[in-house]
């Protein structure tokens, strides 16, 4: 059986460390969009050292990391499936990560929603020393907006499993968990 599933979460929501432990506990490789922008820029970056005629700060465009992750879809340990991170971020994404998978003839992942309470987000948020009350509401504000229509696109596909993410780190992956097993 084929598991694809992506996390979606507002920031600090412990969506990267649940996908880490899901991806362990299903041995599935955790696809994170971050760790594959963060790899193309430092390929980038060594391919561009090499030639000065070429910027050397690359801009990753949404064909690039559609690119990027039908590219890593298509690696040997991800035939069985995976679970991704930080993608989509905002509804066009959504739309064209579909367009993307039925492109090759994969089916439509599973979309897992953690929640977490705005004032545990707001705190998690405030133990960032960078950001201050407002621009921590301000930068949640933003996301939430953004993820909105993400959220109601999977409702609308019927692919949207939610998760409350209230709790320790051992307690929500029991809740994804079973989650899941009603989803199957």
């Amino acid at each position: 059986m084929t598991v694809q599933l992506i996390f979606l979460g507002l920031e600090d929501a412990s969506v990267n460390t649940q996908a880490a432990i899901l991806a362990k506990q299903l041995r599935l490789p955790h696809i994170s969009m971050q760790k594959l922008l963060s790899q193309s820029l430092w390929n980038s970056f060594r391919s561009d050292f090499r030639s000065t005629h070429s910027s050397l700060i690359p801009t990753t465009s949404d064909t690039g990391m559609l690119a990027m992750l039908k590219a890593r879809f298509r690696e040997p340990d991800a035939y069985q499936g995976w679970i991704l991170t930080g993608f989509p971020t905002c509804l066009a994404h959504a739309q064209s990560l579909y367009l993307l998978l039925e492109y090759m003839g994969r089916s439509q992942p599973q979309a897992l929603y953690l929640s977490l309470d705005r004032q545990v987000l707001l705190e998690r948020l405030a133990l960032d020393t960078t950001d201050t009350a407002f621009s921590a509401t301000q930068r949640l504000q933003e996301n939430q907006k953004r993820l909105a229509p993400v959220i109601e696109y999977y409702q609308e596909l019927k692919r949207l499993t939610m998760a409350d993410g209230n709790s320790t780190t051992q307690s929500i992956n029991e809740k994804i968990l079973d989650a899941l097993k009603k989803r199957s």
